[in-house]
């Protein structure tokens, strides 16, 4: 098998970003409704404003916001990536403060009533 020269390296290389900007446009929209389906159902804001769907979290102090079109771009692409990294975070937080939850109403159950008073509950 003969070396890859520089040139042909250079080539190759070029036509895979290609193919991953066009793979990314592709896939832009379908993603961008799943984050803001997902965003959403976690509590967060969903504004459209001067054609563009606004989201941030309503629980935060100082909440940053996401300026998204439907439309792909490379700047949409990176915002919509920043966004999804936010939403799956959250929701990975809320699975676990679910599971919590329902870890402390199973002990409950499980305690006699003179438990139960014992412990305030």
């Amino acid at each position: 098998m003969a070396k890859e020269t520089k040139l042909m390296r250079e080539h190759r290389l070029a036509e895979e970003q290609l193919a991953r900007v066009e793979e990314e446009r592709v896939n832009y929209l379908p993603r961008l409704m799943r984050a803001l389906e997902t965003a959403s159902k976690l509590n967060y804001a969903l504004e459209v404003k001067e054609g563009k769907f606004v989201v941030y979290d309503r629980n935060e102090r100082k909440p940053e916001s996401f300026h998204l079109t439907a439309e792909y771009s490379e700047t949409n692409q990176n915002r919509l990536s920043d966004l999804e990294w936010k939403v799956d975070y959250a929701a990975r937080e809320q699975a676990e403060a679910d599971r919590k939850f329902l870890v402390k109403q199973v002990a409950l159950t499980k305690l006699s009533k003179e438990e139960r008073e014992l412990l305030g509950v």
